[in-house]
């Protein structure tokens, strides 16, 4: 980072750790369209910290807003990190409004389909099944695996649930490619 940057990033988290919420508001909006994956971790620490309904929103609302592939390492090691959180489903729902591409990811919405409750599986269920098409055999055959070893974990509720990412681990590579001949990879 340059001067300026340091600058930033140190008035950005002096605001956010303020707790003058309509501080907080207007930097979160604010980084909504001038921020960067540097700032990220900034703006997650606030989830940790039980904030107000309004700033809760404000952050879901900007990280399904994100477009810099650069966020998602940064959303996915917070995921991983706090997978039993009670966020966590809201903060995957994001993922998948963000269209940020999750596919080196597998694996943490795999243990959050896991781990979580039904909610969280479903919203796990919809980041894997969006990012099959962008994977490779390999971190798609890595994330049945994890799944299946795993089975045992899963409740009765989910079961059902469970047993259709399984059928789209195994056919979506090959539904998607027709559907995505141009985006789809090459092995």
């Amino acid at each position: 980072m340059n001067e300026s940057e340091k600058k930033y990033y140190e008035q950005t988290r002096q605001i956010l750790n303020s707790g003058n919420m309509t501080s907080i508001r207007i930097r979160i909006r604010e980084l909504k369209t001038t921020g960067s994956a540097t700032l990220l971790p900034l703006v997650l620490e606030l989830l940790d910290n039980n904030p107000a309904e309004d700033i809760i929103r404000d952050v879901l609302s900007m990280l399904s807003d994100l477009r810099e592939q650069k966020c998602a390492p940064v959303i996915a090691r917070f995921i991983s990190e706090k997978s039993r959180s009670e966020i966590v489903s809201e903060i995957i729902t994001s993922c998948w409004e963000s269209r940020l591409d999750y596919s080196a990811h597998l694996d943490v919405f795999a243990d959050c389909f896991l781990v979580g409750n039904y909610q969280t599986a479903l919203e796990s269920y919809t980041v894997i099944e969006e990012m099959v098409w962008r994977s490779d055999s390999k971190s798609i055959t890595d994330c049945r695996k994890r799944l299946m070893d795993r089975i045992s974990e899963v409740n009765e509720e989910k079961m059902p649930l469970f047993h259709e990412l399984i059928r789209t681990l195994d056919i979506g590579r090959t539904r998607n490619s027709k559907d995505h001949p141009d985006t789809y990879l090459e092995e």
